[in-house]
């Protein structure tokens, strides 16, 4: 680990060569690294989460994944949270993948832990980093879940209030589920915070995204949309025209459940739902 931590602090600069060359080494140097997990906290002690970035997410992510107990949970949300507000965007762009898992592991943990509060600025801090404001990032999911878990809704409004439009998978590492569940878990916020009209978009984003097949993300979003509708309109707004029939179709049958609601919502009694917790339950 010696020799590891001596190539990070060598290699980890301007330089995208060297830096290029430290990915590479560390990648051959996995099997070290997970075998002295007891050990790691010790050694991210010797490098700079700032200056050492890339180094660090390598030594800092299988800590977390490893950990057995609270005390080594709770200090890898701590060192995480730390890192995140000061990590270097140059050197985290050329780890999309690996800083993607230490986000989405970071807030699982956190999550199981009740830490959600504590990460929500740092992974607010850290979208932009990871790419152009204009992006989708999975720290935007990951963000995004933190605050409905954490029922800190108007922490996310910077976020979710600004447009985001293109994606970038290699320079961000993101995931087709990133996506969703950013839309999904923003329409969640948006109904905490009823903010009715801004939720039904979001989920519509859900619901109408290109799909060859369904996926329980898209229909929990699309029973959402039924659920807001009728609470905003008092009736089930029609979805766009390109949304996928065959797709529609099957979130129909799933949500047969929910065809009673739709014919009170016609009945022009959406009070039944203003003052129904139900939407809410539902959150994953």
């Amino acid at each position: 680990m010696n020799a590891i931590i001596q190539m990070i602090q060598n290699l980890s600069g301007k330089d995208e060569k060297q830096l290029l060359q430290l990915k590479k080494q560390l990648g051959t140097s996995q099997d070290i690294i997970m075998s002295s997990v007891e050990v790691l906290p010790s050694f991210l002690q010797q490098i700079e989460p700032a200056k050492h970035t890339m180094g660090y997410v390598f030594l800092l992510l299988p800590m977390g994944a490893l950990a057995k107990t609270d005390e080594v949970v709770t200090l890898f949300v701590r060192l995480s949270v730390q890192f995140l507000v000061v990590c270097n965007s140059q050197q985290i762009r050329l780890i999309p993948a690996k800083f993607r898992q230490l986000c989405d592991l970071l807030t699982t943990k956190a999550i199981k832990a009740g830490l959600a509060l504590s990460i929500i600025k740092p992974l607010q801090s850290c979208i932009w980093k990871v790419a152009p404001g204009d992006q989708v990032t999975p720290q935007h999911a990951c963000f995004a879940r933190a605050v409905l878990k954490a029922k800190a809704y108007k922490y996310a409004l910077p976020v979710l209030d600004k447009y985001v439009y293109e994606v970038n998978p290699e320079m961000t590492g993101l995931k087709g589920e990133d996506v969703r569940l950013y839309f999904y878990y923003g329409g969640m916020i948006y109904t905490g915070l009823k903010q009715f009209q801004k939720a039904l978009e979001f989920f519509e984003m859900v619901v109408s995204a290109p799909a060859i097949v369904g996926s329980k993300i898209m229909s929990e979003a699309y029973k959402k949309y039924i659920l807001v509708s009728l609470i905003h309109f008092g009736e089930v707004k029609s979805l766009p025209k390109y949304t996928n029939p065959t797709v529609l179709r099957l979130f129909k049958v799933i949500a047969k459940p929910y065809e009673v609601p739709y014919s009170l919502g016609r009945l022009n009694i959406p009070f039944i739902y203003r003052s129904s917790q139900l939407p809410m339950k539902l959150a994953p």
